[in-house]
């Protein structure tokens, strides 16, 4: 069976909100746009923070300074691990998503998908399939989640190839926490 169809831009949006779980997250935190902002001013904020208290310790209040120098301390911190852990997590998505779902053929074959001719899901490693619109996730052993579109026409024909290899299948209409699928997987 060949795959005719290709993701599209606003496809790949959605794809990249979900897996950023943006439609998860509470508005108290806000967008990841207020987020970026609310970053900014913090690092604008911790150096004015940290001169003032050394401006207390010139003026010999080293209480107040010390809670300057802590707070400057404690947010540094904290900026440190934003940057590290969810900024490096947002860019891996946002390569996968942009770069990971451009493939100019795809194929499904008896024992795997392949993409531009190469391999891209063996069926033997893959535990679970989740359908969200015309997005087909994997999830596999290794818990790397891979994303192909299927046109609604190829959709059943491809969900048979799955019930045939017995791999378990979920639909979804509305956003939802792949995670919690990985989680269950492990």
């Amino acid at each position: 069976m060949i795959i005719d169809e290709r993701v599209l831009d606003y496809e790949r949006i959605e794809v990249e909100k979900l897996l950023l779980l943006e439609d998860m997250i509470p508005s108290i935190f806000g967008t990841r746009e207020t987020r970026k902002s609310r970053n900014r001013v913090i690092y604008i904020l911790t150096p004015i923070v940290f001169l003032l208290s050394l401006l207390l310790c010139f003026h010999k209040d080293y209480s107040m300074a010390i809670l300057g120098f802590a707070a400057c301390i404690f947010v540094f911190i904290i900026q440190i691990l934003y940057i590290v852990k969810v900024e490096k997590k947002e860019k891996n998505i946002h390569k996968f998503v942009w770069n990971g779902l451009s493939y100019s053929k795809i194929e499904v074959t008896d024992d795997a998908v392949m993409g531009d001719g190469v391999s891209v899901f063996d069926f033997k490693i893959i535990k679970m399939v989740i359908k969200y619109h015309n997005i087909f996730f994997f999830l596999t052993d290794r818990d790397i989640v891979g994303a192909v579109k299927i046109g609604e026409k190829q959709a059943p024909e491809f969900i048979d190839i799955l019930n045939e290899k017995h791999i378990s299948f979920e639909e979804k209409n509305e956003p939802f926490n792949i995670y919690t699928y990985l989680k269950k997987n492990k």
